[in-house]
């Protein structure tokens, strides 16, 4: 059974990837390499495209600076939380 991901996590993994990515990425292949359903994608990166995380041309989606900071923190956050479970 797959492990529930809190929001947190998502939001994590979306940005992590659009970081590792050397070019924009596509909706569809960014929604099938987050593991997510449409709907819950099209929530997820319609709220990272409003807190102004990523971009989107018609090339697909990016992270832009904002996006690399939060990424950054969101790391910071979750390294404690690992730590602090033990």
């Amino acid at each position: 059974m797959p492990k529930h991901r809190s929001k947190i996590e998502i939001m994590y993994t979306i940005l992590k990837v659009l970081r590792e990515s050397e070019t924009e990425v596509k909706k569809t292949h960014l929604m099938y390499l987050v593991g997510l359903n449409y709907d819950v994608f099209s929530k997820y990166i319609s709220r990272i495209e409003k807190l102004g995380l990523v971009r989107v041309n018609k090339e697909g989606y990016s992270l832009t600076d904002s996006g690399k900071r939060e990424l950054e923190m969101i790391e910071n956050y979750l390294t404690i939380e690992r730590k602090l479970k033990g």
